[in-house]
């Protein structure tokens, strides 16, 4: 079995990987792709269940001269040269794949071109099964309001609406309207470079809509989505995901707080997480607003009275926010939040799926909407508070921070309110295990 990742869900690997250790279920690969490259050393000491395949075929974006990436921009030259890049890269792919001989291949993500959607086209040319096992709950509602307001994405507006039309009519899968106008998923030049590819005949809207014969999701809200937009659903299958098998072993109380040290014995104040929001990373607001927003919101924290401990996404790059975490006092944890969540008193995030961890968690929690999104994400979660501007935060949190009943009673709502998004059971693992295990075996998951 070859495990390929990228690095925000190398945690999800490294668990996976532990738990076919446990289960004596025979030796992985995991097939280590771009950015992944730079935790090969932490990897290769993780766990004795899995070998390391290096992918060095794929050099990092920002290691390009910049004079390259200028060039890119411009949407022909992209057409010209992806095609090309994709065919060496499949070349490379297929080597790998038949000098390795995996059973099933395993990915995180199925709609980035490069590297997983290379390594699953390759793998269904070699008649290899993939499995998906989704690391969020992106939905087709907020990857469609990013789009909202982007011609490059656009049906109906710019010069090249008509060039989109035409693409939308041969590849339906790739368009979408949900009232914010009809869209595209992959901007145009994009588009027609994955349909020279060969690669534009899958749907992008939905995690697991790509070349993969089994994805598991994780809760019956996912499940209705993703067959709603693909029209498969013997290929969808109910798990949750590894890193809740972590939580779920989490005692909720601990003698010492995995957030930050404690000081003299004696009432402590309540453990408050904050998943800080990637408002400006995900272009829901520009830079110099998010930070403004992120600033607004330590020092919000910082007056709470709570024990506060800021999450950072795997992704997000630290020395961004560690001089306003320094300002106001607040700690940025070092470990994941699957680590640090089971023994939070409250939470704080926006938008997010780790929302539907807590609520699963019976965690109070409020979800900060500074953006205006006003998803439907979460519309089973009807007792979530929603913040929607900064001054309704502190009211919010300092009823919460000093009723510890309120906190638990909210706490039991949104955990009985949660079953649609799943279960945090401990059971995750040995799901997903027996559906590799199928599929290796010749199944269908």
């Amino acid at each position: 079995m070859v495990l390929a990742s990228r690095q925000a869900m190398l945690e999800e690997a490294l668990i996976l990987c532990g738990a076919i250790e446990q289960r004596r279920a025979g030796s992985a690969a995991l097939l280590a792709c771009g950015e992944l490259l730079r935790d090969i050393p932490a990897v290769a000491t993780a766990s004795r269940a899995f070998r390391i395949v290096v992918d060095e075929a794929v050099p990092a974006v920002h290691s390009k001269p910049p004079v390259w990436r200028r060039l890119m921009r411009a949407g022909p030259l992209r057409v010209l040269w992806t095609p090309f890049e994709m065919a060496r890269r499949r070349g490379q792919a297929r080597a790998v794949l038949t000098r390795e001989q995996p059973k099933v291949i395993v990915v995180f993500e199925d709609r980035i071109p490069d590297p997983e959607m290379v390594w699953l086209e390759e793998a269904a040319r070699l008649d290899i099964p993939a499995m998906l096992v989704r690391y969020a709950s992106s939905s087709s509602e907020s990857d469609a309001w990013t789009r909202r307001d982007k011609t490059a994405y656009s049906l109906d507006r710019g010069a090249l609406a008509w060039a989109r039309r035409l693409f939308a009519r041969a590849y339906p899968a790739h368009a979408l309207d949900l009232g914010m106008g009809p869209q595209i998923f992959y901007s145009l030049w994009d588009s027609l470079a994955l349909a020279v590819s060969g690669m534009a005949g899958t749907q992008p809207w939905v995690v697991g809509g790509g070349r993969v014969a089994v994805a598991a999701i994780q809760g019956p809200t996912d499940f209705e989505e993703a067959v709603k937009l693909t029209q498969t659903p013997e290929r969808f299958r109910i798990t949750g995901q590894p890193s809740w098998d972590l939580m779920a072993r989490a005692e909720k109380r601990q003698t010492s707080s995995p957030l930050v040290a404690h000081g003299a014995p004696g009432p402590q104040p309540p453990r408050l997480v904050c998943a800080l929001p990637q408002w400006g990373e995900h272009l829901q607001m520009p830079w110099p607003q998010h930070i403004e927003k992120i600033a607004q919101l330590c020092a919000i924290l910082g007056n709470t009275g709570c024990e506060v401990v800021l999450s950072l996404h795997p992704k997000t790059q630290r020395d961004r926010y560690q001089p306003i975490a320094d300002l106001h006092q607040l700690h940025i944890s070092d470990l994941p939040l699957s680590a640090i969540l089971p023994g939070a008193d409250l939470f704080v995030a926006s938008w997010s799926s780790t929302l539907r961890w807590a609520a699963m968690l019976g965690i109070a929690s409020v979800n900060l909407d500074w953006a205006g999104q006003g998803y439907t994400l979460f519309s089973e979660l009807g007792s979530l508070p929603v913040s929607n501007q900064p001054v309704d935060l502190a009211p919010l949190l300092a009823n919460l921070a000093d009723d510890p009943g309120h906190r638990t009673r909210l706490g039991a709502q949104l955990r009985e309110e949660s079953f649609p998004y799943g279960a945090i059971d401990g059971q995750s693992g040995q799901r997903i295990l027996s559906l590799i295990e199928n599929l290796a075996g010749g199944g269908h998951g």
